[in-house]
């Protein structure tokens, strides 16, 4: 009897949380954003609005924002009674890479965050890497092995200092 009672408490304060208004979603917290444009976080947020703070899927919402080209890690996070944290770490363009289709900005580890805004310019200043038959789209990893050494030996000489990379190609 006594388990019995336990179980049905536990179920009922269980339903009366899940259901009380003060832990409905009322907003969400963003940080770490510069490149994402505000129209894409609201719609990564969307899903959070009016829902219960314990039922919403945090991982599924995190592995949703990581499948943007922009976003390297996300944390989200539950603030109660009534809001939701998202913490968003952006990938950094580290280089051009000029496709037989176009030319595209890649950070570091080879991953392609979005086609270059205007050809014939380099933005931010980057160097500039050319590879034939790499067809590549916005989120994918490069895996041209060439491209990867590109990259790896831009590196090196940023950390060597005295190079304009701006002008390496």
């Amino acid at each position: 009897a006594v388990i019995v009672l336990g179980s049905y408490l536990g179920w009922a304060a269980y339903q009366s949380l899940v259901r009380a208004e003060v832990f409905q979603i009322a907003g969400v917290d963003v940080q770490g954003v510069r490149r994402i444009s505000e129209a894409e976080v609201k719609d990564m947020a969307a899903g959070f609005t009016g829902q219960n703070i314990f039922r919403v899927d945090l991982h599924e919402a995190a592995r949703q924002a990581r499948a943007h080209p922009w976003v390297k890690d996300v944390r989200i996070e539950r603030r109660l009674p009534n809001r939701i944290s998202m913490v968003f770490t952006e990938r950094s363009p580290a280089a051009m890479l000029e496709t037989g289709t176009g030319r595209f900005l890649v950070d570091d580890e080879g991953v392609v965050v979005g086609k270059a805004a205007r050809e014939g310019v380099l933005p931010l200043s980057l160097p500039l890497v050319k590879a034939k038959n790499c067809p590549v789209r916005a989120g994918d990893r490069v895996d041209n092995e060439g491209v990867a050494e590109a990259l790896a030996l831009l590196a090196e000489l940023a950390a060597c200092r005295g190079w304009r990379l701006e002008e390496v190609t």
